[in-house]
Formats: structure tokens, C-alpha cells, sequence
């Protein structure tokens, strides 16, 4: 069964309401029933990042450039990875799942890069990796 992230969000509502109303022990009881936990979804969803993420590095590498992962400690909200292209070609990029939309957080340090002119880009789809890549590399 596939749970998009509506349903993710739905569920996780639903599961604050259980856990509220019920016992832990009941609530236990209702995922043993086959219900998915929250903690499972989000797994799924981490998965399909993860799946988007590597086809990014794939493509970024068979152009010809990398994509690092970029690790920014005591300064979270940072964008996943640094694509660096031959000729001084960068731009950041924040790899999500499927739909899914970046943090505020996220999103104020997509500003703050932007405003220092650097280029950032939200990738949620492998389908926008080929245009993405292409405009890194014209610009």
C-alpha cells in the first residue's frame, strides 16, 4: 500500500489524537492491527529522498561535475548537496521526497544563498534532475 504525504499527515494527526485519547498500551495494540506507524512512513518517505538524492548524484556525475553532500554543523537548514561543475559552475540543492515542501527553516536559508547570489534549487522529482542540471551549467 502506498501512503502518500497527505495521508502521512493525516495518519500523524490521527496518531496525536489516539495517543491523547487512548492508552499506550491501546494504541500499541491498534498498529499491531496492521495500521502503519508514523515512524514507518516516514521511513518511506526518507527512502524516496534518498532514491532522488543518488539519481541526482548519478546524472551530476555522468555531465561531468559532483555533487558532495553538504554538511553545515551549528547551522541547520542547509541544502543536501553542492553541484560543482567544470568553468566554476555551482548551485545548491535540497533533495525532498515526492511533494513533499522545504522547512521554514530550509527556506529561509534558500534566501539568505539567494541573496548572497548563489543558485538553489528544490528537487522533488527525478524528472527535473536533466533541466536542473542544464541551467547550473548555462548559467
Amino acid at each position: 500500500m502506498d501512503y502518500g504525504v497527505t495521508s502521512i499527515k493525516v495518519i500523524y494527526k490521527k496518531s496525536l489524537k489516539t495517543l491523547k485519547n487512548k492508552s499506550k498500551k491501546s494504541f500499541r495494540n491498534d498498529l499491531r492491527r496492521g495500521y502503519p506507524s508514523l515512524k514507518s512512513l516516514m521511513e518511506r518517505e526518507n527512502m524516496r529522498e534518498k532514491a532522488i538524492e543518488k539519481k541526482l548524484v548519478q546524472e551530476v556525475k555522468a555531465v561531468g561535475g559532483i555533487a558532495p553532500k553538504f554538511t553545515s554543523p551549528g547551522f541547520d537548514g542547509m541544502p543536501d548537496r553542492i553541484v560543482l561543475f567544470p568553468g566554476g559552475h555551482m548551485a545548491f540543492v535540497e533533495a525532498k521526497a515526492p511533494g513533499e515542501k522545504p522547512r521554514p527553516l530550509q527556506l529561509a536559508r534558500h534566501r539568505l544563498l539567494r541573496g548572497l547570489g548563489f543558485r538553489v534549487y528544490v528537487l522533488d522529482d527525478e524528472r527535473q534532475i536533466g533541466g536542473i542540471l542544464d541551467e547550473i551549467r548555462t548559467t
